[in-house]
């Protein structure tokens, strides 16, 4: 049988898991406009600069393809936010200079603890 918190047991587990999340790092979301011309362009912006977070490397590497005309790879990291992040599908977060693209959103857990990301840095394009 599943082990059920309490409100005052959640509230305290979310705020001890604060201290695992040790670096910051820019949330960015992308929007669109429409020239005159019907040319789309994307742009990037911070939804949030200092986000709470861990980044931890993942040993699985996606395989080498084509991006861009060039053989790369994609570096995979598991990425912790506190556990009511805005961050959705199609964001990327900014970390210690490097852009990492959101590829995996983990948006059904237990408890609700933290909120889960899977993030990829492409490498060689």
């Amino acid at each position: 049988m599943p082990v059920m918190l309490s409100s005052r047991e959640l509230r305290e587990a979310r705020s001890d898991v604060l201290e695992t999340l040790t670096d910051t790092c820019e949330i960015q979301r992308a929007t669109e406009s429409v020239s005159s011309a019907g040319i789309v362009s994307q742009t990037w912006a911070a939804i949030k600069d200092e986000a709470l977070c861990r980044i931890d490397p993942e040993t699985r590497r996606d395989n080498q393809g084509v991006i861009a005309g060039r053989e790369a790879s994609r570096a995979r990291f598991q990425a912790t936010f506190e556990w009511d992040e805005d961050i959705i599908e199609g964001d990327r977060v900014i970390y210690e200079g490097e852009t990492l693209e959101l590829i995996e959103l983990h948006g059904i857990h237990s408890a609700r603890i933290v909120t889960r990301a899977v993030l990829a840095k492409i490498e060689g394009a």
